[in-house]
């Protein structure tokens, strides 16, 4: 929809701040498939479609995600990717909030103008590859230099590639029954890892905890046990296992709860 946005917005949509709106539009995808003159069995998949089996979360294509995953303002681009296109166009998994880099080539998303550094908006959307605050051509923007991923960031990418058989090959690296897990729990694990790992651990280490099992989990939140009796010597074992358990209850998903108990009943 967003190599001609002016015509949706103006025809189908009615203003330009609502072309974000127009991925979760399933109520309209008829009109838009109709539109556009494709099948709306072959758009759907590329819209943001609320999944009725859990709710609270969206399918993006084959990936599913909560609803606070995913963060369409503002537009985040990579300008090497439009300028490669024949029509620029933006890609609907640089909504996903883990994701900095293009999930294929590592290009960094960026979400202002290289030029007047101005957000780009979906209000300016009838020139989505305009910025509206200086009328620079993104895909003519100098891209910040790609700079190697980290564990985090390879992590997304591999999640999340276009490729079926890049994520099947990665998915079957996790253990412990976690390949079927939807991505909007893999991305938690991983950051709740992060969390409940000792400070001094990056996200290197909360990421092997997580490739490596139950096992490497314990270690990994034991650490974080040892540092708060260590920082705090008069508090109690006790005290600091329930704040480990109060911050695993404030977690949104249940698989990612409930493994992570298990893992504090091991510690």
């Amino acid at each position: 929809m967003t190599p001609f946005p002016q015509n949706v917005v103006h025809d189908l949509l009615g203003h330009p701040e609502h072309l974000a709106s127009a991925a979760t539009r399933v109520d309209r995808v008829e009109e838009l498939a109709e539109y556009l003159n494709v099948l709306s069995s072959e758009l759907i998949p590329t819209m943001l479609v609320p999944d009725d089996n859990r709710p609270g979360h969206v399918r993006l294509g084959d990936f599913v995600f909560r609803c606070d995953q995913v963060r369409q303002t503002p537009v985040r681009l990579a300008f090497d990717m439009l300028r490669n296109d024949n029509l620029p166009y933006h890609r609907l998994v640089w909504v996903v909030r883990a994701l900095h880099k293009d999930p294929d080539t590592g290009a960094p998303l960026e979400d202002r103008c290289a030029f007047c550094l101005a957000h780009f908006a979906w209000s300016a959307a009838v020139a989505l590859a305009r910025c509206h605050g200086c009328g620079g051509e993104a895909d003519r923007m100098p891209a910040k230099s790609i700079v190697p991923g980290d564990a985090k960031a390879d992590f997304c990418a591999q999640l999340l590639s276009s490729s079926v058989r890049r994520r099947s090959d990665f998915r079957r690296t996790l253990p412990d029954g976690m390949a079927t897990w939807p991505e909007a729990d893999l991305l938690e694990m991983a950051d709740a890892l992060g969390d409940l790992g000792p400070s001094t651990a990056g996200p290197s280490a909360a990421l092997n905890a997580l490739y490596l099992g139950q096992a490497a989990m314990v270690t990994h939140v034991a650490g974080r046990l040892r540092e708060m009796r260590r920082e705090a010597p008069r508090i109690s074992g006790l005290v600091a296992f329930a704040n480990l358990t109060v911050r695993i209850n404030r977690l949104r998903s249940h698989r990612v709860r409930g493994r992570l108990a298990l893992v504090l009943e091991a510690l």
